[in-house]
């Protein structure tokens, strides 16, 4: 891609950076606290207006995102959509695929009015703390407390949320809570871990990393518990010298070991007879001995159907995301679609140095997709946002890259 001017930021009045940005706002909270709830979609629309109103008032003015990333994504769960009308599908789910993509363009909307997006994901994480505890106390006080009954259930049928028992260890169960949205802590993480080991770290940054780190514990999410780990070892590991980089590594890989002689030793997490796990080796299994030559390369559509010795029923999609997209696309579009979402601009230098911290955090959020469904959905798209913020972005005060 050849390169493009940046957009003038003078050309656009500072209310109205002010007023797009509490609009961005709105948008993610909304959809991170109901995302099934349906009032993004407003706040949704209106951005997009907003957009097409700067670029039409602007005429030659080329945003300053230099990517076709959005428009090839977009594409792809295009054709998707169109090849599940041919094959047996769940169209409905093939539509929310698709519409889940469409907040990508807003990418250029974000560069245009100057978005904070560091900012929003660590506000963001604030919010879904709060909406733990909410969910936490309404369930406590379910008999007690009024609107309890109604916060409860709001949760659960507009936020997918679930508290339940998990056998992790053998010889009893252990209590988790957790928002549906809960994965976009691990983005909040990010920030602020990352604003923790530079020069722009706040007093009250070590407290406001244990309280998101607990609520991801809360949750029992046993992926987003590893990325959430794996990444505070990379940020441990990235302020040190070499020498005292291996000394460390060295102490991790021993406290590793003695984890799992202590505890994991006795524990189902990885496990393939934990109910959870034999389900999705089941999954796999299946999608190898259901794929053809014809549907590796081309796919049979987005939320087409296939049996799944897994589940024991015919399943529209699973918890392993790249499978399921191999599934829809075929191998080859797969690839452009991973490609296109981490690797949307030219030169390597967008990816690493001070960005770097962005770029793993990126990468551990699709290593979490291969076994949960947290990538193609409202949330997702919006980490993909967040990403693709920091390519282009300069650091501000009080952001650390």
């Amino acid at each position: 891609m050849s390169a493009v001017p940046r957009v003038n930021n003078a050309d656009i009045a500072a209310p109205d950076d002010r007023w797009a940005g509490l609009l961005f706002s709105f948008f993610v909270y909304v959809t991170l606290i109901g995302p099934a709830a349906g009032i993004n979609k407003l706040p949704f629309a209106l951005m997009f207006l907003w957009l097409l109103w700067d670029i039409w008032r602007r005429p030659g003015v080329v945003i300053t995102f230099p990517s076709l990333a959005p428009a090839i994504v977009s594409g792809i769960f295009l054709y998707g959509l169109a090849l599940s009308l041919i094959n047996r599908s769940d169209f409905g789910i093939a539509v929310q695929f698709v519409t889940s993509t469409l907040v990508l363009p807003l990418i250029y909307f974000i560069q245009a009015h100057d978005i904070d997006m560091d900012r929003l994901a660590e506000r963001s994480a604030y919010l879904l703390l709060a909406c733990t505890l909410v969910f936490w106390l309404s369930i406590l006080g379910s008999s007690d407390l009024p609107l309890a009954g109604p916060v409860y259930d709001f949760f659960i049928n507009y936020n997918f949320s679930a508290a339940s028992n998990r056998d992790f260890f053998e010889g009893g169960a252990t209590a988790t809570l957790q928002l549906g949205t809960a994965p976009f802590l691990f983005v909040g993480l990010a920030v602020v871990g990352m604003r923790l080991l530079s020069p722009l770290r706040q007093r009250m940054d070590p407290a406001k990393l244990a309280a998101i780190m607990t609520a991801i514990l809360i949750s029992g999410l046993r992926a987003l518990i590893g990325v959430s780990l794996l990444y505070l070892a990379f940020l441990a590991l990235r302020g040190l010298r070499p020498v005292q980089r291996w000394l460390l590594m060295l102490l991790m890989a021993a406290l590793v070991w003695l984890l799992w002689w202590a505890v994991l030793g006795d524990s189902q997490v990885l496990s393939a007879d934990e109910e959870s796990n034999a389900v999705k080796i089941g999954h796999f299994n299946s999608f190898v001995d259901d794929i053809t030559v014809a549907s590796a390369v081309f796919g049979r559509g987005l939320a087409s159907f296939y049996f799944s010795s897994g589940s024991g029923a015919f399943k529209a999609y699973t918890e392993l995301t790249p499978i399921d997209m191999c599934r829809y696309f075929g191998i080859p579009l797969t690839l452009v679609l991973y490609g296109c979402l981490l690797m949307p601009v030219r030169g390597l230098s967008c990816y690493l140095r001070d960005r770097g911290g962005h770029t793993v955090a990126v990468l551990l959020f699709v290593l979490m997709s291969m076994t949960n469904p947290v990538m193609f959905n409202s949330y997702g798209m919006l980490v993909i946002l967040w990403y693709w913020s920091s390519l282009r972005q300069r650091p501000r005060a009080g952001s650390a890259r």
